[in-house]
């Protein structure tokens, strides 16, 4: 999974692997409101954690770097 978030540089690339997913449905008397969360685990997004493969343009992740 790849999100784009924003960080104190500015905006940065998030990678991580979804593990659950929940859709959660509430108030179903009035009108149906539903919210569905994700739980996630993140990698560091940082230059230790990701690099670009400058031939295939593709982003490796160093698995071990946990965010």
């Amino acid at each position: 999974m790849y999100a784009k978030g924003i960080t104190d540089g500015g905006y940065d690339g998030f990678n991580g692997i979804i593990h659950k997913i929940f859709e959660l449905e509430y108030n179903r008397c009035t009108s149906p409101k539903k919210v569905v969360v994700f739980y996630c685990e993140w990698f560091d997004p940082s230059r230790d954690g990701t690099r670009v493969n400058p031939r295939y343009n593709i982003v490796e992740l160093d698995m071990s770097k946990r965010y």
